[in-house]
């Protein structure tokens, strides 16, 4: 018999972790793009201006990332008190 856990409901609150996550992701892909656009030309959304560009790209991976930090399963850790 399986023991699965049921989805999380949409009105579920974000953890910390899964926010600090997406955050992390954000900033740390802004900053390579950042570096990346003073280094050479890089048009990765050619509609948007390029200060923005810089912005705009990484919200697809955040996106990714914290969706997916938000569906992963609870690993419960019997080592730590309930209370």
């Amino acid at each position: 018999m399986s023991t699965s856990t049921p989805a999380p409901s949409v009105t579920a609150p974000i953890e910390r972790k899964v926010a600090v996550a997406g955050i992390a992701t954000y900033l740390g892909l802004a900053a390579l793009l950042g570096v990346l656009h003073a280094i050479g030309d890089a048009n990765l959304i050619t509609a948007l201006p390029d200060l923005a560009e810089v912005f705009a790209a990484p919200l697809l991976p955040t996106a990714i990332t914290t969706v997916a930090a938000y569906l992963a399963r609870h690993t419960p850790r019997p080592d730590l008190d309930e209370s």
